[in-house]
């Protein structure tokens, strides 16, 4: 079943429960956010629509005030539908003007809607985001991980429940500080970032906090390289003797650490000599769908091995109970 099959499915389930609500005010939010129906694309979205769907069930449970009313989602598309996937992971064609368009629609068309909920692309929900004020709107976002957001000046209406980029940054200062490294290399793939919707810019900001964590935590910056397209020139500067780096933080995507870690391969900048620290990636097995690169599933396997995939808790550890009055484990089952 395709997404646009689910979201209407969805939509005519939900159409359904609000006529059985008499007496319940409905609040229209428009989610705004890609869609794709490409074979081998993940889908936020359709992936979210079951967690959004509970939280309705849990709003219609609750007592008045908040069980007299009820959220009417209007779904706008803001992803091209020619937009393809790399290597079958969860990616998304960030355009402006695509984003843009189904915003202005979505407003233009009504209803009057009382927020925006979603927001994938950094580059296309910053614009919409810094304009809520002008629409009076604010914004939940569960996705948007970029560092920038954090500006309450420049974004006052928007939120988001999903943490910074910068919130693994204290977690790996204690992880290279346990093993007593006080020397590292940073390695920063320039262009697309961590994540598949990162500007450069945002990756860039990263970077630049990251080593203000690591200076304030006393540990030496040996060298920072940062790459386009081919980064075994970037890996040969962080290998030569005056650098000699064997710690090394990697801020870059799986669609380039097939080739990092190829190259890393071929230095032989592996094994018990090297320590690689990696964010962590949605697509499994991302070393069999490897590309053009001049090595073997076995070799990437090889080469990654002991590396440390750093990322942080999609649930809470705590064991507080939410406004729902359950705890986080209840969500697991």
């Amino acid at each position: 079943m395709d997404v646009w099959k689910v979201l209407v499915l969805w939509g005519l389930l939900e159409h359904l429960v609000l006529c059985l609500c008499q007496g319940r005010h409905t609040l229209p939010v428009l989610w705004i956010m890609p869609f794709t129906d490409e074979l081998g694309c993940g889908n936020i979205t359709e992936t979210t629509l079951p967690a959004v769907h509970l939280a309705q069930q849990h709003l219609r449970k609750q007592p008045a005030p908040l069980g007299n009313y009820e959220l009417e989602f209007h779904f706008a598309n803001s992803q091209d539908d020619a937009s393809q996937c790399i290597y079958n992971t969860i990616c998304y064609i960030c355009d402006n003007a695509i984003g843009l368009k189904a915003f202005f629609d979505a407003i233009c068309h009504g209803p009057k809607y009382l927020m925006i909920f979603g927001g994938v692309c950094p580059s296309v929900t910053s614009i919409i985001a810094e304009s809520l004020q002008g629409w009076n709107l604010v914004q939940l976002s569960f996705a948007v991980t970029a560092p920038a957001f954090e500006d309450k000046r420049r974004y006052p209406n928007f939120f988001r429940i999903v943490p910074s980029d910068n919130a693994i940054h204290p977690a790996v200062i204690k992880f290279v500080k346990h093993y007593n490294w006080n020397r590292v290399g940073i390695l920063t793939q320039d262009g697309q970032g961590v994540s598949e919707v990162c500007r450069s810019q945002d990756v860039l900001e990263v970077q630049r906090d990251l080593m203000k964590v690591l200076l304030r935590a006393n540990i030496q910056i040996a060298a920072t390289q940062n790459f386009i397209g081919d980064p075994s020139v970037s890996l040969r500067i962080l290998k030569v003797t005056e650098n000699d780096v064997r710690i090394i933080i990697g801020l870059f995507n799986e669609s380039t650490a097939a080739k990092i870690f190829c190259s890393a391969y071929h230095l032989n900048m592996f094994s018990s000599r090297y320590q690689w620290v990696i964010p962590r990636w949605n697509q499994r097995n991302w070393w069999v769908n490897r590309g053009t690169v001049n090595c073997s599933s076995l070799s990437l396997m090889e080469a990654m091995e002991g590396s440390i995939s750093v990322d942080f808790e999609p649930l809470s550890s705590k064991e507080t109970r939410g406004i729902s009055g359950k705890q986080v484990p209840w969500f697991c089952l």
